[in-house]
């Protein structure tokens, strides 16, 4: 999922968003809720390539510095378990599967469902390159969205009641985001929002281990992001 090509966001739409989570962030800190404060703070980092159209910078900046975070902050750590079972192992393997057979709906489609905003994507044309570029890409995005969506995001809400409830909306969420990723259009926020639900089910299996999720989407992303170089299918 992702590699933004197409930027969801006009540059007003990201000064908007930056100024809410500036807001928000200030809010918390204010209540000395110190965490949060320090989650809707590098939100704001994050996004802040947004303001100059740099829509690839936002994976790159995002998995370095949430990674970085989660190393440093001690309670966040544990989240890198790998707590493993067969229910998990199962349930990893048939998500990669349900992401191999909608890709080979999606490519017998008439008309690709995936925003390219590119006319010649990096690495086309020399087969080390393609490969390197879909690996390292997959890879920071994979990080970058589940430490986001699945890691930083359920953090500000963990309080809050109604577990599925917040699946479904950070699921709706993370799809909506994806009108204008890989995949794209309709079909890609549908199947999007089905995947983000999917990895919420995994981690909970997983006991809370956001490297079972990583490595999930990783997978994906090779699939999805090969496909655009027609590696795959």
């Amino acid at each position: 999922m992702g590699i933004y090509l197409d930027p969801p966001l006009s540059i007003t739409g990201s000064v908007v968003a930056l100024l809410v989570l500036g807001a928000l962030a200030g809010t918390y800190y204010a209540r000395r809720e110190f965490e949060r404060a320090a989650i809707l703070g590098m939100l704001f980092i994050i996004f802040l390539p947004g303001l100059a159209n740099w829509d690839l910078a936002t994976p790159a900046i995002g998995a370095a510095l949430l990674l970085t975070a989660s190393v440093i902050y001690r309670p966040w750590r544990s989240a890198f378990a790998l707590n493993s079972s067969v229910a998990v192992v199962v349930s990893a393997f048939a998500v990669v599967l349900g992401v191999v057979g909608f890709q080979i709906v999606n490519s017998l489609r008439s008309s690709s469902s995936t925003s390219i905003g590119w006319t010649e994507l990096p690495g086309q044309g020399n087969i080390t390159a393609t490969v390197f570029f879909v690996l390292i890409a997959s890879a920071i995005n994979a990080t970058f969205e589940e430490l986001l969506w699945r890691f930083a995001i359920p953090l500000l809400f963990r309080s809050s009641k109604g577990m599925i409830i917040q699946w479904i909306l950070v699921s709706i969420c993370f799809g909506v985001a994806h009108l204008h990723g890989t995949p794209g259009g309709m079909l890609g926020v549908l199947f999007a929002s089905i995947f983000g639900f999917m990895m919420c089910v995994l981690r909970h299996l997983s006991h809370g281990s956001i490297t079972w999720v990583i490595g999930v989407h990783f997978f994906a992303d090779v699939i999805l992001i090969g496909a655009l170089y027609g590696i795959f299918f």
